[in-house]
């Protein structure tokens, strides 16, 4: 649909200011949208694996009575052990991607 739009607005207001001003905030808009439909399987996939990793952290800590030294000292399959901060002084592991999660 916003394909669509685009096209009408290339093909009849390419001549004047506005036009092109609209062009190019509908080519962003594009953009935007087509960028947020790559990352979402990416960050579906963190937020499942930061679920699992929290998970498998509080089940070393009961069994243990401590935290993990590391995240690979976990029975939980972690794909990219790159993409996760953790503290193990707190046990608190983050995204470096999306910290917010």
């Amino acid at each position: 649909m916003k394909l669509i739009v685009l096209l009408i607005l290339i093909a009849f207001l390419p001549g004047c200011k506005q036009g092109k001003e609209a062009v190019k905030e509908t080519k962003k808009i594009v953009k935007d949208y087509s960028n947020g439909l790559i990352e979402a399987p990416k960050k579906t996939r963190i937020i499942t694996e930061i679920a699992s990793i929290r998970k498998a952290i509080n089940m070393y800590r009961i069994e243990n009575n401590k935290y993990p030294e590391s995240l690979s000292e976990l029975s939980v399959k972690i794909k990219d052990t790159a993409e996760y901060q953790y503290n193990p002084e707190t046990g608190r592991v983050k995204s470096k991607h999306y910290p917010e999660l």
